[in-house]
């Protein structure tokens, strides 16, 4: 029998009814399961952070951080130079994603358009669990927040 860790995604309570050899009736609270989609508060501590330059010259920083479950969450930002050049990297994350989950415009409290944001599941290189992120555009700068969990990624990115 596999036993899985509770994750943030699980979120409803099953009240499972086992019948005992004895015929009396075991009522117990099993927790919430990632299928569920439960919700609980979920807390950030930072880790650590880095800066530094890509291989072609663009620069990144990054910050790692632990939810309270033990979930693994990064946020990155990359300077691309341009409004042209972050659109470039954000279509190109777009094409090698295995899901888009979302896509929406950035817009100013005008109307104004500003960046694109979009939800994906991607496929890491060298990791078998696929992973999630939220990655959008703002000017010249390119956003993304990614972890395992879909619920930890939106949650972090509410902090921004």
């Amino acid at each position: 029998m596999t036993v899985r860790k509770p994750t943030m995604i699980m979120l409803m309570l099953y009240l499972v009814t086992v019948m005992c050899d004895s015929g009396s009736t075991l009522s117990a609270r099993i927790l919430p399961s990632q299928e569920t989609g439960a919700k609980r508060d979920i807390e950030f501590s930072f880790v650590k952070g880095a800066t530094g330059r890509t291989k072609d010259g663009v620069r990144v920083s990054t910050v790692m951080y632990n939810a309270s479950d033990g979930i693994a969450v990064s946020a990155t930002t990359e300077e691309r130079g341009s409004p042209v050049r972050a659109n470039k990297e954000l279509r190109r994350r777009m094409v090698k994603a295995i899901k888009i989950l979302g896509r929406e415009p950035i817009r100013e409290k005008d109307g104004k358009i500003v960046g694109t944001r979009v939800v994906i599941m991607f496929q890491p290189k060298r990791q078998q669990k696929a992973q999630f992120a939220v990655i959008w555009t703002d000017g010249s700068e390119l956003h993304s927040i990614e972890a395992i969990s879909l619920q930890h990624v939106l949650k972090l990115e509410g902090t921004f």
